[in-house]
């Protein structure tokens, strides 16, 4: 079966060594825009000709592909560009490089239960940032940005809340340093009960 007929949500990363401050910065949206074209044209364009496809964002910054079905998020962050797209799933994707910081100065952006799973953490900085990630992946899934109080927004389940509707919150498993969240839920005409396959490469 062709994977454009199937549940899939196809996700697609790629790493750049030595990447630092204002050279990351430079070049992160144009290493993930050719991650999409790639993605596009592997995933749903079959043996034709991959078109230049335009990015666009909406009003929180979200992005989409112009005149296109497909459902698409980006995340970036030092070294590792990464983004998801899918035919049935309204997605968001948000990722972190795991490295030291001052956890115990962001209490107020996690609820009750999640700042518990980081003050008992092995490793509470990289908890915290992988919860983070958690927020962002669902803000970015249902459209809005983290545009609420993120203490607001409980990621402490698998399943997740906001603006009345339901997504499915899902870890990646990224290179080593590295942490990241999957969220989605089914668009209309898919079942709320099917499960996707998530393909995860490079």
């Amino acid at each position: 079966m062709n994977n454009y007929k199937q549940l899939i949500i196809n996700i697609l990363w790629s790493t750049r060594k030595n990447q630092k401050n204002f050279e990351f910065f430079r070049d992160r949206r144009e290493l993930a825009n050719e991650i999409i074209e790639f993605g596009h044209f592997k995933y749903y364009n079959g043996n034709s000709k991959a078109l230049k496809l335009q990015i666009r964002r909406n009003y929180t910054g979200c992005p989409y592909i112009e005149g296109s079905d497909i459902k698409l998020s980006i995340s970036y962050t030092e070294g590792l560009s990464i983004c998801a797209l899918s035919e049935h799933y309204q997605i968001g994707i948000d990722t972190e490089r795991i490295r030291p910081l001052d956890w115990s100065g962001l209490r107020p952006r996690f609820n009750a239960a999640e700042w518990g799973r980081i003050e008992t953490a092995e490793e509470p900085a990289a908890c915290a940032l992988a919860i983070w990630t958690r927020k962002e992946a669902l803000a970015k899934a249902a459209g809005t940005g983290l545009t609420m109080p993120p203490e607001t927004v409980d990621t402490s389940q698998r399943t997740a809340s906001l603006g009345g509707r339901y997504y499915r919150l899902h870890p990646l498993a990224l290179p080593d340093g590295y942490c990241g969240t999957l969220a989605y839920r089914p668009l209309p005409g898919v079942s709320p009960a099917a499960e996707p396959r998530i393909q995860l490469s490079a």
